[in-house]
């Protein structure tokens, strides 16, 4: 005789349903995963996502945090996107601390009015001070972006909202300072920028993310790029340890809180 668990009924409904198994689907989390990031069993994890065992109160608070989503989209109560703020957006005069800027665990979530692609791909920030406002983004307003894929290209349209962080150094010293929403801009000295509206002056009005990739400028030569890229609106980008800042998503999403 065969060993092993049954087979299941793939239509019988598991006499503690809840929504785990979907959303370890969605972001692509496997149990063992889930179990590394929640202290939780792996065997506890198999019986809590086929819903073979309730979901207690202490199941949830460790669950909740290690796929970030709200509990009570956990619990299956809710349905619709809930995208977790991994950024504050602010200026460096805003004085915010790097643990700030980037808390290592989400201090809520983003609740998009409308259904977005690659939900795996989103993530949210909040806006912490005036350095957004000219885009309709005040103190507290929340928006949604999509990371970058691999090699993928920019908009240079003169409309589209980035999300981008800047370092005091370089990328590769890893040392923060701000994080600001812009539009993106290769200027005709060959240097890509993030163009800012802000009603505080403070706000750097274009900072650098990439400096020229030579020290000589030849003028007909990034001219004629600079032209050739204007014609596209777009262009291929991925982060380099050199840089200045990087551009870490594209804005989806915004909606004001009140």
């Amino acid at each position: 005789m065969p060993r092993g668990r049954p087979a299941q009924d793939p239509h019988r409904t598991p006499p503690y349903p809840n929504a785990l198994n979907r959303l370890l689907r969605q972001r692509h989390l496997t149990h063992q995963q889930v179990a590394s990031r929640s202290g939780l069993g792996l065997s506890l994890i198999g019986k809590l996502a086929r819903g073979e065992q309730r979901l207690r109160a202490e199941h949830i608070a460790a669950l909740a945090p290690a796929i970030e989503v709200p509990e009570e989209v956990l619990l299956g109560k809710e349905s619709g996107l809930a995208v977790p703020i991994r950024y504050r957006v602010a200026a460096y005069g805003a004085g915010l601390e790097r643990a700030e800027l980037e808390p290592e665990l989400p201090p809520g979530f983003a609740r998009p009015a409308r259904s977005l692609a690659d939900p795996e791909r989103l993530f949210a920030a909040e806006v912490a001070d005036d350095s957004a406002d000219g885009f309709g983004l005040a103190k507290g307003a929340v928006l949604v972006a999509r990371r970058l894929a691999h090699g993928e290209s920019l908009a240079l349209d003169g409309r589209t909202q980035y999300l981008a962080a800047f370092y005091r150094t370089s990328l590769a010293a890893d040392d923060l300072m701000e994080i600001l929403v812009g539009i993106l801009d290769w200027r005709i000295t060959g240097e890509l920028t993030l163009i800012t509206r802000s009603s505080d002056r403070q706000v750097p009005q274009q900072p650098v993310i990439r400096r020229p990739t030579s020290s000589k400028i030849f003028v007909n030569d990034t001219l004629t790029a600079f032209l050739h890229e204007r014609k596209t609106t777009e262009q291929p980008y991925s982060s380099d340890a050199a840089d200045l800042g990087q551009v870490l998503g594209r804005v989806v999403w915004a909606e004001s809180l009140r």
